[in-house]
């Protein structure tokens, strides 16, 4: 099993154990345990959501099969922040290459 996969086996048991002591200790915490889970869930969705969108100019490098394809990923992440990089990363990636 990798560090990673370990790691996030235990954030997800002691998140698990944690909610549950909560929850016996104290009934009426449910709906705060509820609203925690959702918000979390809600934050995961917007995170992959904009990552997805950061990193649109790899994505579309990597499905035409660019031979560029680490260049534009490099620009991508280094100076996709600016609005500059990311359309020039976006450019490169959507022109061909042949």
């Amino acid at each position: 099993m990798s560090n990673l996969k370990f790691a996030a086996l235990c954030v997800a048991g002691f998140a698990a154990v944690f909610f549950t002591v909560v929850l016996v200790k104290h009934p009426e915490a449910a709906g705060i345990v509820e609203h925690v889970i959702t918000g979390l869930t809600g934050l995961g969705t917007a995170l992959a959501y904009v990552l997805g969108f950061y990193f649109l100019p790899l994505i579309v490098a990597l499905a035409r099969g660019h031979r560029q394809k680490l260049a534009i990923g490099v620009l991508n992440f280094l100076l996709g922040w600016t609005l500059i990089g990311w359309v020039v990363a976006m450019v490169r990636a959507c022109t061909n290459d042949r």
